[in-house]
C-alpha cells in the first residue's frame, strides 16, 4: 500500500510567505518615526505562525509497502535544509517491524516504529505526522497492524517445537 501526502505543503508556505511579510512591516513600520506603533500584534502573530509551522512538522509524508521492504519518510521543502529532524527516511524488511504507536496531542502526530534488529534488541524510530487525513491514518494504520508483528501473533513469538 502506498500513502503519498503532500496536500499542506502549499499552504504552508502561503502560511509562511504571511508571516513574514507581516513580521517585516512590523519592523518597518516600527522604525518610521511618526508610524502608529500599536501594530505590533501583526509581527506577534507572524513569529505564531512560524512557531505553529515548525510545531506541526513536516508537510509531506511518504509510506511504501510494495515488496518485502517498508519505506517510511517524512521531508519539507522549506524548513528541511534548516532542521534536520524534517528529513527522515527509514527502509527496512517488513518482517523485522514489530510494532508502532500513534501518538496525538494538539495539532500535532507522532508515528513511534519499534524494529527488531539483527542483535535481540528493538530499535525504536519516530517521524511527525501530523498532517495526514482522518482516511490516511486509518490507511496507515490498518496496514500497520497487517504487518505488525504483535498484531499477528498476540503479542507472543512463534513457539518452533524440534
Amino acid at each position: 500500500m502506498k500513502i503519498n501526502a503532500d496536500s499542506y505543503s502549499k499552504i504552508n508556505l502561503v502560511i509562511l510567505t504571511f508571516s513574514l511579510i507581516a513580521i517585516l512591516t512590523d519592523t518597518t513600520l516600527s522604525f518610521l518615526q511618526g508610524a502608529y506603533s500599536g501594530n505590533w500584534w501583526l509581527g506577534g502573530l507572524g513569529i505564531v505562525l512560524i512557531a505553529l509551522l515548525i510545531y506541526r512538522g513536516p508537510a509531506k509524508f511518504k509510506y511504501d509497502t510494495e515488496g518485502e521492504v517498508m519505506n517510511l519518510s517524512t521531508e519539507d521543502k522549506t524548513w528541511g535544509k534548516i532542521l534536520r529532524s524534517f528529513e527522515k527516511h527509514y527502509e527496512f524488511p517488513k518482517r523485522k517491524f514489530k510494532s508502532y504507536k500513534l501518538e496525538g496531542w494538539f495539532l500535532r502526530r507522532k508515528l513511534t516504529i519499534y524494529i527488531n534488529s539483527r542483535s535481540g534488541a528493538v530499535k525504536e524510530r519516530s517521524l511527525i505526522v501530523s498532517h495526514l487525513t482522518s482516511d490516511q491514518r486509518k490507511k496507515l494504520t490498518n496496514s500497520l497492524n497487517k504487518y505488525s508483528q504483535i498484531a499477528k501473533h498476540g503479542g507472543r513469538r512463534k513457539r518452533t517445537t524440534e
